[in-house]
This record gives structure tokens, sequence and C-alpha cells, in this order.
């Protein structure tokens, strides 16, 4: 049994457990980045429903770090604690560990649209982001986006950005009938491939293929704007902001088809993945004037 210590001090109680399923790993032999999300959503469900017998709010931002892989088979823990609470939001620390040894596979800190008062919680005896452990703090992301004047769709198309899916949101990816969050997660990780390959030139999609290269996320930050109903139509359009030595920061935007409105905005850092040494691979010369040759810093919001 794990410690509900989770570092700092800080004292988190069990939201959800499981496990990685097969059908749950992708091209990585990995956890896909959704299914991170999707456990820290049913625990976010759990400790809302458990604790003040409603519906978790919804999610207005999310930062997360990737720290260690989840392979097939792992046993999962989800622990989480209230970790701050204002008159605007509430913001709630969730991190995915081994069931068995602890290890610290991913984490979360999730700011959700409901205030300190309607939950009858007293921010000053709250543990508060001071408390946050080294290894759940913001590190590449250091600057948190902005939550407000987003581009449109119109604005993407005129920037050096690639899309990467077109789709309809269905039933679903709902909960209570609104688009949640890793099901916005899920479409860009679908659709990602399509910008390795504009970016990485030749070969891109064959050392894929293969089995030799991969890509992993380790640190993410969303945020989702507004409410979005079941059966939008979405676009999402990529590009990247910068890239320093193995490490590629990319920006992620989701919007509405019809309105051209922004649904999410991110920005990530990933690496490619040596599927045999399962670190992060180095980019030949050719690769990297490549890369450099498309990225945009003003990409990131």
């Amino acid at each position: 049994m794990t410690k509900p210590d989770a570092g700092n001090g800080l004292r988190t109680e069990p939201l959800w457990r499981g496990s990685v399923r097969r059908w749950e790993c992708d091209e990585n032999d990995h956890l896909n980045v959704r299914f991170h999300f999707v456990a820290v959503g049913e625990a976010l469900e759990f400790l809302f429903r458990s604790r003040w017998a409603r519906p978790a709010p919804r999610v207005i931002r999310q930062h997360a770090r990737f720290v260690a892989e989840a392979l097939l088979a792992t046993p999962l823990l989800a622990r989480g604690v209230v970790l701050e609470a204002s008159e605007a939001s509430v913001g709630v620390w969730v991190e995915l560990v081994d069931a068995v040894s602890g290890t610290v596979h991913s984490t979360m800190l999730s700011e959700l649209d409901v205030t300190a008062a309607e939950l009858g919680l007293d921010p000053e005896g709250l543990p508060g982001a001071a408390r946050l452990p080294a290894h759940g703090a913001r590190r590449g992301l250091s600057t948190p986006m902005r939550h407000r004047d987003f581009p449109s769709l119109a604005d993407s198309e005129s920037l050096p950005m690639v899309e990467i899916g077109r789709g309809v949101f269905g039933a679903a990816e709902c909960t209570e009938g609104m688009v949640n969050a890793p099901s916005c997660v899920g479409r860009i990780a679908d659709g990602v491939l399509n910008l390795i390959t504009h970016l990485h030139g030749d070969g891109a999609v064959e050392s894929r293929q293969s089995g030799r290269i991969g890509g992993a996320v380790v640190e993410y930050e969303l945020v989702y704007p507004r409410p979005v109903a079941a059966g939008t139509p979405f676009v999402a359009r990529s590009g990247i902001a910068g890239l320093d030595g193995r490490i590629q920061r990319f920006c992620h935007w989701l919007f509405d088809a019809g309105s051209g409105e922004m649904l999410c905005a991110s920005n990530a850092i990933a690496v490619a993945l040596d599927l045999e040494t399962r670190r992060a691979a180095q980019f030949s010369a050719e690769q990297r004037a490549a890369i450099e040759a498309h990225c945009t810093p003003e990409l990131a919001l």
C-alpha cells in the first residue's frame, strides 16, 4: 500500500485505482496521454461525488507533468488533495502512481470552475501551491498560459501551423453533455503524427511504423475557455514554438469549426523516444534543420 504523503508533507487521499490495459497503450507501448487524463478525470469525479455529493465542476485549466512511463499491466493509483481555492476557482492536485511501488507516473493540477464558498472551503486552511512537491511543479512551462484573447481559427490559418485533426465531438466524449478534458487531449494525441510528419520530413512515418522511434509528452498545459457541447464540429491545428536540444515545444489548438472560437489551447513539451533504450532520441543535423525551419516562438500563448 502506498503512503498518502506525496512529498513536501502534502497529505493526499486515494481517489481512483486501476491498471494499464493493453488497449490504452499506444505505438510507444505505454499508457497513452489521454488515459492519464481519464484517470485524473475520474479521480476528480470521485472526490466531488463522495465529499460534496455533486458532479465535478468543469475543468478550466490543467498543468501536467509526465514523470515515468506507465507500461502494460502496471497497477495504478490516483491520489490527490484540494490544494487551493479562491473566489474564482478551486485547484485540485492529483498524482498517478504505481499502486505497489509508489513510483510517480504523472501529476496534474486542475483548476475547476467552482468557488471556495460554493464548497464551504476555507482557503487559509488548504495546503497552497507552495506545498506542491517538486515532481509536480512547473518546469519547462514556467510561465502560465493566458486565459483570454485567444486566436481564432481564421487567425491560425495565417500562421505556420498544420491541421492535425478534424471531426465532431460525440456523446461518448462528454460528461453531463459537455466535452471533457480527456477527449480534447485524446483528439490532439490522435493527430500529432500529422505534425511530426510535417516537421521531421522524409522518413518520419517510416521510423514510427518500424517501431524504432516514438514520442512522449513530458509536460503539458491546457486551457479550456468555454463549455463545449456534444455534436460540436472541431478543427485541430498545431505548430512548434521551439527546439531546445532534444526538447520540442509544441502548441496545439482546438477550434469550433462553425464559429471559429478556441475550444482548447495548449503548450506541450515533448521528445522523440528511442523505443529500444526508452530514452529521448537525438535528432540528426538534417532533422534539426528541418524542425528549426518551422519554429515560431510566437505560437506559445
